[in-house]
């Protein structure tokens, strides 16, 4: 019995082979962290987009009736930025809600992006005060900073014009 030399056979070790899944691996993760921040950039694109729309709209329904739609009216209260702050997000999807209907919008743009409610205070009956009515998106954490600063003493004077947005809230203040 001879033995017989089998001739050399190619193929890939097992070290080549877990480097290339090293490599896929390293390459799929880089492609999902770039689609995750692309994905999360386009929600507040859109977030943004609606809170300006939002603004046009409440805009043009003081043009026609002569005041901002009831945000915070006496002696009932319909602030649902104040219901967002404290957390109660049923109250403030009722509460936006309202302002929705009113301005003839549909449902749906009763949630930004992240699910959240809009919020929205009308301070333009608060009297003799110089507040802004507010109308804010938590943005993407769902915590909204946003409202001590609408509605700190300093905004009580008429001395400051161009209030802005805390963290990562999307807000526009209108007088």
């Amino acid at each position: 019995m001879f033995l017989t030399h089998k001739p050399y056979q190619r193929g890939f070790t097992l070290i080549e082979l877990l480097v290339v899944i090293a490599i896929i691996s390293i390459l799929t993760g880089i492609v999902l962290a770039s689609v995750s921040e692309a994905r999360k950039n386009s929600k507040i694109k859109a977030a943004k987009a609606e809170v300006s729309e939002f603004e046009l709209e409440i805009k043009l329904y003081e043009e026609q009736y002569g005041y901002y739609p009831p945000g915070t009216t006496v002696p009932e209260d319909h602030c649902s930025l104040c219901s967002l702050r404290a957390g109660n997000m049923s109250q403030t999807r009722t509460l936006w809600g309202d302002i929705v209907s009113l301005l003839g919008m549909p449902p749906s743009a009763i949630e930004d992006p992240w699910g959240n409610p809009y919020g929205y205070d009308n301070n333009q009956y608060v009297a003799n005060t110089n507040l802004y009515t507010t109308l804010c998106s938590a943005g993407p954490d769902g915590d909204l900073e946003s409202w001590d600063h609408a509605n700190q003493p300093s905004y009580l004077k008429a001395n400051v014009s161009n209030p802005q947005p805390k963290g990562d809230d999307i807000c526009v203040f209108m007088r």
